[in-house]
């Protein structure tokens, strides 16, 4: 953990258990410390390749099934026109190599969610 990310491990160890100098304990203490993590500890979603929390995933998923259903009930939604996109395949297809996108304001995503 210490050689992935030194600065995220003492973020977390400051946050969870209060401590800023993690190098004044013993490597044993600080294994066991750093074994206790939360999941969604900095250092430990680092480790798991992890961009969120399953909470934030779990609430992009809600949104886009929100989206969709308020989708479907519009004249578009009945002759399966301009589908929204979903915001959690958005994010991840940008991962996989496009360009980050930044939105300025709602009515751009809208634009970029609906096509």
């Amino acid at each position: 953990m210490y050689a992935c990310d030194k600065d995220a491990l003492i973020c977390d160890f400051a946050e969870t258990y209060h401590v800023l100098d993690i190098e004044a304990l013993p490597l044993e203490l600080r294994a066991i410390l750093a074994s206790g993590l939360r999941e969604d500890s900095r250092i430990n979603m680092k480790l798991n390749g992890r961009d969120f929390t399953i909470r934030e995933e779990v609430i992009m998923h809600i949104f886009d099934v929100v989206h969709w259903l308020q989708w479907a009930k519009t004249k578009d939604g009945s002759k399966n026109r301009n589908m929204p996109r979903s915001i959690f395949d958005l994010y991840y297809d940008n991962k996989e190599g496009n360009d980050f996108v930044v939105f300025e304001s709602e009515d751009e995503m809208m634009k970029r969610l609906y096509g």
